[in-house]
């Protein structure tokens, strides 16, 4: 379940500079906010997204440019923004509490019906 997580949330990581550079944004935000108010819902859509970056990343047909293009489609078709996934990447990468919890939610996504 750690290999699920950490792929998880280096999948999320790793499509932030490209969906970054595709919006015009930074290339990593910082946020001036201690913390960000994330509903259950953001974190399911946010785990579903980043599972799905994943597989994008694994597939070996794919050349750099179709990648990001890959991921910055898949974002921008999503319920999130580009700058609110990124924050809630952020977010996660920041803060222990979310960091301990991302197992247990990945594996309840997983296992869901």
């Amino acid at each position: 379940m750690k290999f699920i997580v950490t792929l998880a949330a280096s999948a999320a990581i790793a499509a932030l500079p490209a969906t970054a550079a595709a919006q015009g944004l930074p290339s990593m935000p910082r946020l001036n906010a201690p913390s960000l108010d994330l509903s259950e819902r953001e974190i399911s859509q946010f785990i579903e997204l980043a599972l799905q970056i994943e597989t994008i990343l694994e597939d070996g047909t794919l050349d750099d440019v179709a990648m990001r293009a890959a991921i910055d489609t898949l974002i921008a078709e999503s319920d999130f923004e580009a700058e609110r996934f990124m924050a809630i990447a952020e977010m996660i990468a920041d803060n222990r509490l979310l960091r301990r919890r991302l197992p247990s939610e990945v594996l309840s996504y997983l296992t869901e019906d």
